[in-house]
């Protein structure tokens, strides 16, 4: 959550990142500072990067805020992992992949 907190907070570019790992047959939205690092973390343990894109802080985290509250609100989706699953964090915006409407969430903002 550190990362998503101090986006907000900042005008400096961050990254608005969707991933998707098969094997837990799962997508996720994050935030990370511009050097793009949480995402690549990511990818060792088996997630891929579907979409990327740069933007300011606080715009990052309206992005990420739009399509997690799209997610649980409208689509009524639950989070799909827990900490087992991502013992490093962001299992809480994970959702089931086959439920999200990826093509739908990259076209949002």
């Amino acid at each position: 959550m550190r990362i998503w907190y101090r986006s907000r907070k900042s005008a400096e570019s961050a990254i608005v990142y969707l991933i998707t790992h098969p094997g837990h047959g799962a997508a996720k939205i994050g935030i990370t500072d511009a050097d793009g690092s949480r995402p690549k973390k990511h990818s060792r343990r088996g997630w891929q990067i579907l979409a990327t894109a740069q933007a300011p802080g606080k715009l990052a985290l309206s992005i990420g805020k739009e399509i997690l509250d799209w997610w649980r609100g409208e689509r009524a989706l639950p989070v799909h992992l827990g900490r087992p699953e991502m013992p490093r964090g962001g299992w809480a915006k994970a959702v089931d992949s086959t439920e999200t409407g990826l093509a739908a969430a990259i076209q949002r903002k």
